[in-house]
Parts: C-alpha cells; structure tokens; sequence
C-alpha cells in the first residue's frame, strides 16, 4: 500500500531494478491501452516510468499521456490515492470512503465568461473519517457543556459553534471555449478554423478538474507528480533509462504479433487458462493410483494443458480407476 509519492535519492537504483517491468508495460500500453496507437515509444516508456513510480494503473485511467504535457494522473487516480491514505490513517471499523458533490459556479466564485462558452463546475469533497471525527468531537464538547449545566439544546449548539463545520474541500474547474480537445479540419494542405467533435462532454472536464483540485486541498499528504499543475514527474535518470530502451520498444512495436504471444506478455504464457499447483499435485497422486492397478494414463504437457482439458482427464482417469477396483472388489467377494 501506498500513501504518497517520495521520490527517494536512490530513485536511479528503483527504476534500474524496473528495466524488465518498465519494457513490458510499455509493450501492454502500445499494443492493448486504449489509445495506445497513438502513442510513441518515448511516450509510451514516459508513462510506463510514471506508472511505476506512482503506483497507478494506466490501464484504467488512473494515469494516462496528456498530449503537450505528459503522464499525469486522472481523476481515477486521486480517488485510489485517496483511498488508500483514509484506510492507512483510519482506525474505524467500517471502509472509509469519499464523496464528492458538484453544482455549476458563479462568476464570483472563478474567472470564467458563460457568454463567451466558457464552463465552470463546483466539486465539494468529504470524506468518511473526517466526518466521524467531527461528529465524536461534537458529542464530546456537548457532553463537557452538558455535564457544567447546560440543557442538551445549549450544550449540543455550544458544541456545533466551537467545532465548526464538517470538514469538506471545494474546487471550482473551468474549461474555456478556448480550449481545444480535438483535432483541426483541414482543407487540403491548409487547417480550417473548424474542429472535429470531442469525445468527452466539456461539463465532465471541468468536474474532473474540479474533483482534482479538491484532492489536492484534501489530501496534501498523498503528492502524485501531475504536470497539468506544474508539478515535477520524474527525475533525469528516469529518461536516463527511458531513452536507453525506449529504441527498443519501437522497433518491437512495429511487430505483428499473434494472440498467444499477447497471452504470453500479459503473463499468461501461451496458455490462457494454466493449472495451479493444487489441481496438478491431484492429478500426480491420481496417477499413481493409476500406476498401482496397471492402467495407462496419457502423458499430459502441463505447460501447454489447460486446467479445463486437465480436468476432463481426470474424469476419465478416476472413471477407470474405479470400473478396475469394482471389477476386483466382486471377483474377491466370487472367491
């Protein structure tokens, strides 16, 4: 578990000692990332350096390549972060959790024009631990007043006022008119003023930059490199070791590969459904069952077996096993 990002000095030891992990997951991210075909390899071995070193998971939005800008983490990302900070910190019994809350901004709230397009949402986040510590501090100042003679109205608004409100964190995201999250149209060798549909509504954008705003006001303690706000992501030996291999993965990048060696880098091997230790240790007793009574049994490759074929064997192996031990039983009880 992870409650934050240090970037320690002996960072060139950890990312030398992550070559081999650095390389595969910049393959998976080419190959099977969405938008991954759009990546090149420096960019490619950049977020897989980033992902490392974070913690995040760029397979599903945790951190993601921000064209102009680089790996940074996505709203996905704060949220795990989060997460896991509350479960480190908090000694309640129940699963912390977080929640966040959005309405539409007022111009006196950001710098933003409406008329002009611009758009611009409030994120309020709270979180489960903080709350349950407000509210204890609440019965405990209620109880004191209550206890000097205060009637329970009295001593629990005495107790609201001096501890003041639940804690929570506001942000406000704006996203300009503009601002461009597609391409251009172009119009034979020249670009027109046009642009091609966006994929993600612009309210969600600035929700998304809202909630990242209130993460970073909530949980200062959990500092994920993001350079959407300045912020440093790795150091030089990190692109040390990007640019060493990062050859590497471009030139294996423009290799076709088949299903069953996409199996294999996604630790599969070339079997997608591979046996476990405890249902292969079954099938070696059954065979010296087998052995014992002089039956044959087949010769199973249990690299290459799956654990569905390996159990259809051992369904038929135990079936002769015991056809050969009834047959024995009623020619004992014959004699």
């Amino acid at each position: 578990m992870t409650n934050g990002i240090v970037l320690r000095s002996d960072m060139q030891l950890m990312v030398a000692d992550s070559e081999n992990e650095i390389k595969q997951t910049a393959r998976k991210l080419l190959k099977m990332s969405t938008g991954g075909g759009r990546l090149s390899s420096e960019q490619a071995v950049d977020l897989a350096v980033y992902s490392i070193i974070t913690g995040l998971n760029p397979f599903n939005g945790e951190c993601y390549w921000l064209d102009k800008v680089g790996p940074i983490p996505g709203i996905a990302g704060y949220r795990v972060k989060a997460q896991e900070w509350l479960i480190a910190t908090s000694d309640s019994r129940t699963p912390p959790r977080v929640w966040e809350e959005y309405r539409e901004a007022t111009t006196s709230e950001a710098d933003f024009d409406p008329d002009a397009g611009d758009i611009a949402w409030v994120c309020t986040l709270t979180d489960s631990v903080s709350k349950e510590r407000w509210e204890q501090r609440i019965i405990e100042l209620g109880t004191a007043y209550h206890k000097m003679g205060a009637t329970f109205k009295e001593a629990h608004d005495a107790a609201l006022q001096d501890a003041g409100p639940c804690p929570s964190w506001s942000a406000v995201g704006v996203v300009k008119a503009s601002e461009h999250f597609s391409k251009q149209v172009w119009e034979g060798n020249k670009p027109t003023d046009e642009y091609k549909p966006e994929m993600w509504d612009r309210n969600e954008r600035a929700k998304k930059r809202a909630a990242k705003g209130c993460y970073r006001k909530g949980f200062p303690s959990v500092s994920i490199p993001d350079m959407e706000y300045g912020d440093d992501v790795v150091d030089a030996v990190a692109v040390d070791i990007k640019d060493q291999i990062a050859g590497e993965i471009l030139d294996e990048s423009q290799v076709k590969r088949t299903a069953k060696q996409n199996l294999k880098e996604l630790g599969y091997g070339n079997n997608p459904d591979p046996i476990d230790d405890a249902s292969w240790d079954k099938w070696l007793a059954l065979c010296l069952q087998a052995e014992k009574l002089d039956i044959g049994y087949p010769n199973i490759d249990r690299e290459n077996t799956t654990k569905a074929d390996l159990r259809a064997g051992y369904q038929d192996l135990e079936a002769k096993i015991k056809v050969t031990k009834d047959g024995k039983d009623g020619d004992a009880n014959k004699r």
